[in-house]
């Protein structure tokens, strides 16, 4: 088991579109707080076209300033990120104890009953219940199901649709 942030994005990548779009306790922590698939006009369908559009944009972007997205610390996203259900689905699907999801879950009804929507507070409590190290060693607790030409494959047809929708993620 790695102590150390070891996971970089392509490895990632594999994990990320060989999990499930819709698990059960994502899909109803969406519903319960109202925020993500289905709310304040997203352009995914799941968590899962979410991170692999997200990862998409990012290569896109990165490719254009002569950079290797790919090699990039796994964990950078997941500071960045805002999205409690987007934080929360991937501890899901990688198989993060049961007790810590739950204790996420009741984070995230804390701070969805005072700002609806992604705000950075939603990141920061995501992370305070499921610390980065905990998700990396469930996520690297098996191997991934896809290759990284076949988990590439989806992320850029994740981030063509996120393209066509939203011409601020164009590159």
């Amino acid at each position: 088991m790695p102590s150390t942030d070891t996971l970089v994005i392509e490895v990632l990548l594999r994990y990320i579109a060989g999990y499930p779009a819709t698990p059960p306790r994502t899909i109803a922590l969406e519903q319960e707080i109202r925020i993500g698939t289905g709310f304040h006009g997203k352009w995914y369908r799941s968590q899962k076209e979410h991170w692999l559009g997200y990862v998409g944009y990012k290569r896109a972007l990165w490719a254009t300033q002569g950079k290797n997205y790919d090699m990039e610390k796994a964990k950078s996203n997941w500071r960045r990120t805002h999205c409690f259900p987007l934080l929360f689905w991937l501890a899901e699907c990688a198989g993060v104890d049961s007790d810590l999801l739950e204790r996420a879950e009741v984070a995230a009804r804390t701070v969805a009953t005072v700002i609806g929507s992604d705000h950075p507070s939603h990141g920061k409590a995501a992370r305070e219940e499921l610390p980065w190290l905990v998700v990396q060693r469930a996520i690297l607790s098996k191997e991934p199901e896809l290759e990284l030409a076949e988990a590439r494959s989806a992320s850029d047809v994740a981030y063509t649709r996120l393209a066509s929708l939203r011409a601020d993620c164009r590159v």
